[in-house]
């Protein structure tokens, strides 16, 4: 069900809160603001994290998915309105699909990829699981997983590639891996954050 009410004015409360004081809570300088906006990004000062809203296809938030907070609190949706499903559903619709699509472990590396210029997805329960529908990416020609560079993204990207294949027979899929060198933990929005890097590499 679409948000109502408190849950419904509360994405453009964190949305416009983080847009007014953006250069103090200083958002990843991969993010470009047009895809901040695109995306309906926010900022919630109580929690202390930044807000990704769930849409649906008509651009209708259904979930606002709070990331790690600075105070230690992992990533959770508002109660009552998780669920497994593709990031962000309202932009899958317009992609080319005869180029690729960078699956990504999160929201903010997703943010981060469409920021630079990729196509991306992500599922909302991160490396864990993939949604059961599918059928938005179903048209896709070739997919690639960049997860984290941790235990979690290194063998959740092979398991989830693998059971998109099982899907997906015909689709081309590939696992991006951090070569060595790489910190823990590394993901693509360190990586294109980084000044001297612009590209990820094949």
């Amino acid at each position: 069900a679409v948000l109502e009410g408190e849950d419904e004015d509360k994405v453009m409360e964190c949305h416009d809160y983080l847009m007014d004081n953006y250069s103090i809570l200083n958002p990843p300088s991969s993010w470009t603001k047009k895809i901040v906006k695109e995306l309906l990004i926010g900022y919630w000062p109580e929690k202390e994290c930044f807000t990704f809203p769930h849409c649906n296809k008509n651009s209708e938030p259904f979930n606002i998915k709070c990331h790690k907070s600075k105070k230690g609190d992992t990533p959770h949706s508002i109660t009552g309105h998780g669920q497994c499903v593709l990031y962000p559903l309202d932009l899958i619709q317009h992609y080319d699909f005869s180029k690729p699509i960078l699956f990504a472990e999160g929201e903010k590396d997703t943010a981060t990829l469409l920021s630079n210029g990729y196509q991306a997805v992500s599922s909302s329960t991160g490396a864990l699981s993939l949604p059961k529908d599918l059928t938005s990416i179903a048209d896709a020609t070739m997919i690639r997983f960049v997860y984290d560079n941790d235990k979690g993204g290194r063998s959740g990207s092979i398991k989830r590639a693998q059971e998109l294949k099982q899907r997906f027979s015909e689709m081309r899929i590939g696992v991006c891996h951090w070569s060595e060198g790489y910190p823990e933990r590394y993901d693509v929005t360190d990586h294109l954050t980084a000044s001297d890097e612009n590209d990820l590499e094949e």
